[in-house]
């Protein structure tokens, strides 16, 4: 087995090699003379240099939003038109608010993302209506007291998403239709200036066919809602791949969220291993709690495309020594570190630093 491993190893870190640093297939071509097409799938599986550039899977099935009745649960962002805003009366972002079960559409034009201005757009809308629930991503604008207290004094519980690649995926589409049907207003008049008519691009959004809830926004009625419920769960997405599952206190990676600019020489997954803590079953496929080194529950669920498995090592990478010390009872040298890939809250003092 020695004899195999070597020849599968020299193969792969051999830069002139047809099979180096590639995938299963083009590794085992290179040495299936030697090893069978598992035994190189065994062997790739524990080697940190193919897990953490493997291809992560982006686009598969994913959990839906459960609503049941209107206002049961909004979604909110903010859409930044700055680059407009001296030709709209200084207005730079656009409140976008949509109720998830009728897919019903609010838009407030801002000046400013402050907390009192966010609040002031607020209490006028809830005058008219109120949500059980409001979701938006974790950007700051929404996360501080004032709106927070708002939000509570009206009995609405408020939360955040915790999916790093589709954060609230109704308003973030919402605003990909309001956007572009700006733009095509824009163009089509000649002009900079939407403002005007903003309302009226809205209402046109709110009348038109929607095909989730097969209707219009503003036709979704309380008499109605048992037919829309039906639909949006007609829609929702079913995965029909099988998945080997992953067991409770198995060691995983999780996929990066890169930045749009990002190349893919960086990593795919982390250099931080986690432990599985909860497994289920979905329609969607497997989804997955975690719990990090020290025992910490990870506020994410993750989805099985979203993990790679992990092997236990005892050796762990420095990104830096901070400082050293002599250990006043064994006297000793320690380096405090901080090691790669890892948030500070592990930093600790060590004894054994290998150089690279």
């Amino acid at each position: 087995m020695e004899r195999i491993t070597g020849a599968i190893r020299s193969e792969y870190v051999t830069p002139d090699s047809t099979g180096s640093f590639g995938g299963v297939r083009r590794l085992f071509e290179s040495v299936q003379k030697e090893a069978s097409l598992k035994q190189v799938e065994d062997w790739l599986k524990n080697q940190d240099t193919y897990i953490l550039f493997r291809q992560v899977k982006r686009k598969f099935p994913r959990l839906p939003i459960l609503v049941n009745k209107i206002d049961e649960q909004w979604q909110i962002d903010l859409m930044d038109m700055s680059w407009l805003s001296k030709f709209n009366d200084d207005k730079k972002y656009l409140l976008n608010i949509i109720d998830c079960f009728s897919r019903y559409a609010w838009v407030i034009p801002l000046k400013t993302k402050n907390a009192n201005e966010i609040v002031e757009a607020f209490k006028v809308l809830l005058q008219e209506r109120k949500p059980d629930k409001i979701q938006s991503d974790q950007g700051k604008e929404f996360l501080n007291s004032q709106v927070k207290k708002l939000f509570a004094d009206n009995g609405i519980n408020f939360f955040t998403s915790t999916d790093d690649v589709i954060k609230c995926a109704i308003v973030e589409r919402f605003n990909r239709t309001l956007r572009t049907r700006i733009y095509r207003y824009l163009h089509y008049y000649n002009t900079r200036r939407y403002i005007d008519d903003l309302q009226k691009i809205v209402k046109s959004y709110n009348d038109s066919y929607h095909r989730t809830i097969q209707m219009s926004p503003s036709q979704v009625t309380q008499e109605n809602s048992t037919q829309v419920l039906l639909n949006i769960r007609k829609t929702h997405p079913v995965n029909h791949s099988k998945q080997k599952p992953f067991k409770v206190d198995d060691k995983v990676r999780i996929a990066r969220a890169k930045g749009i600019f990002e190349k893919g020489a960086t990593s795919n997954f982390s250099e931080e291993i986690f432990t599985i803590n909860k497994v289920k079953k979905t329609p969607q496929g497997y989804v997955y709690r975690l719990k990090d080194y020290d025992g910490e529950d990870i506020t994410s669920i993750f989805y099985h495309y979203e993990l790679a498995k992990a092997n236990e090592t005892s050796l762990y990478k420095i990104e830096k020594v901070i400082k050293t010390r002599i250990n006043p009872k064994t006297k000793k040298k320690e380096y405090f570190v901080k090691w790669f890939g890892y948030p500070s809250k592990f930093n600790s003092w060590v004894q054994d630093v290998l150089p690279t």
